[in-house]
């Protein structure tokens, strides 16, 4: 029931326990550590702030070796900006209030019903693996601008309930649903460039499932081999509707070839 410091954290792990005055995270400015080593809570609420952010006292961002909360509760703010994450994992985590990871870099990625009733940050964020937000929910707004997946983000069984921001985001498709998502997103803001942009990559995804289909023999048959050559078309004479130049080159041509064959006969 009362405010909880800590200083240069090694290895701390919390179970059933509940925080009802906020927690804080510092540093010893003397000896200049910034480092924290395994944060874990399991079955856990923390009733006031949970703050991760060093940024207010200009040092290095704090460098996380293992966050991991499991079962757990944040019913006020919680903000871990600027921070390097090596290993984390939110396992049937809750945050109902803003969950802020702004500028925040994780290396390692495991989401797991975690939800997030109000906004969530992860604005000019950097994941450095492949992520998975398996069975998340995002309830409210989500913030992905100019975030930066280096490897593939995976959103198909994520659950957007609102808007999400996902302009300038740097990222690979884990898959055609994950691309649609996003498509989705744009056209419910009247994004249309944007929305086209990410129209072109969830057909590129089906493509790369047709032909995966194609090489399958029990998954082969004729609607599929159809519907394989006509967005293989699609995908050479305009990128899937990106590359306004190669129709018009594709008309000239066969207009041209024509016309030579009339006049050859």
């Amino acid at each position: 029931n009362k405010r909880w410091i800590h200083l240069n954290i090694d290895n701390i792990g919390y179970s059933d326990c509940d925080f009802n005055k906020k927690i804080v995270f510092d540093r010893d400015v003397h000896n200049g550590l910034n480092r924290i080593h395994t944060i874990s809570m399991q079955n856990c609420n923390v009733y006031e702030r949970f703050d991760l952010d060093f940024s207010a006292v200009n040092l290095e961002p704090c460098d996380i070796k293992m966050l991991h909360l499991s079962y757990s509760t944040f019913h006020k703010k919680v903000e871990i900006k600027q921070c390097k994450i090596i290993n984390h994992s939110f396992i049937n985590t809750r945050f109902k209030a803003l969950a802020d990871f702004f500028k925040t870099e994780f290396y390692s990625n495991f989401f797991y019903k975690t939800t997030f009733e109000d906004i969530s940050v992860f604005t000019e964020s950097v994941f450095h693996k492949d992520v998975n937000f398996k069975y998340t929910t995002f309830e409210k707004l989500a913030l992905f601008r100019k975030t930066i997946f280096e490897k593939t983000v995976n959103f198909e069984d994520s659950i957007f309930k609102e808007e999400a921001n996902f302009l300038d985001m740097d990222a690979n498709m884990a898959n055609r649903e994950t691309a649609r998502i996003i498509k989705n997103s744009f056209e419910q803001q009247n994004n249309i460039i944007e929305a086209n942009r990410f129209y072109a990559r969830e057909m590129e995804e089906q493509e790369k499932e047709l032909e995966i289909k194609i090489k399958n023999k029990e998954e082969r048959d004729l609607k599929t081999f159809v519907d394989y050559i006509i967005f293989k078309f699609h995908s050479i004479s305009s990128n899937h509707s990106q590359d306004p130049i190669s129709p018009i080159i594709w008309i000239f041509s066969i207009s041209f070839f024509y016309l030579t064959y009339i006049q050859i006969n």
